[in-house]
């Protein structure tokens, strides 16, 4: 009898996963302490959804897996979002509200899985065309945290966010450049080391 792998990278734990990264972001919504305000600010934006669908679609090599892997992720965190939501009341004046909303951000969700499944493969294929596609997530999460940072000047909890955000985004960025002239130089190394091998072979034919 032929067995089924079940690891972390199995599409039921990607779900769960996503289910749980929804209710946290909704319950986060509807907390009272500073923390519930803090994990608000940082789950309920953009970044934080970008952010977790770009590391579920990683793995894969091919656009259609990664299609299916962010999917997989985004997909239950759009639902488990919104019946958290419709559980702690926020929509008490009917719910074809609620329904309005899932379905926009299901499809809003489908279009961010097949643009970010595009980013995980040109990521892989390498060269200067994969480190610009590695630097357009963090890139984009930078520039929205320092641009919304000075238009909320009446909430500090929102702007220290931005900030933490933001600087974060940028240590990536400069992680990612150093991470790919390393491999670049590498490269360069052995392709040297190849030529001069190559190069010694043929002298002691002679």
């Amino acid at each position: 009898m032929r067995r089924h792998r079940f690891g972390l990278d199995h599409p039921s734990v990607l779900r769960l996963a996503g289910l749980g990264f929804g209710i946290a972001a909704s319950a986060a919504n509807h907390g009272n302490t500073p923390l519930a305000v803090y994990l608000s600010k940082l789950l309920g934006n953009d970044w934080a959804w970008l952010t977790a669908g770009l590391l579920s679609a990683l793995p894969a090599r091919t656009w259609t897996t990664a299609v299916q892997r962010c999917l997989a992720f985004l997909l239950p965190a759009v639902l488990g979002y919104y019946v958290s939501d419709l559980a702690a009341g926020t929509y008490a004046g009917g719910d074809m509200g609620v329904v309005t909303d899932v379905i926009g951000y299901l499809v809003i969700g489908s279009i961010t899985a097949a643009g970010l499944s595009l980013i995980v493969v040109t990521i892989h294929k390498g060269g200067v065309r994969g480190l610009l596609a590695s630097l357009a997530v963090p890139a984009y999460i930078a520039h929205t945290a320092f641009t919304t940072r000075p238009l909320v000047p009446h909430d500090p909890v929102m702007q220290r966010v931005c900030g933490i955000v933001g600087y974060t985004a940028v240590a990536t960025l400069l992680l990612i450049v150093l991470w790919g002239a390393w491999r670049a130089a590498q490269a360069r190394a052995g392709d040297v080391g190849r030529r001069e091998a190559h190069g010694e072979a043929e002298f002691g034919s002679l």
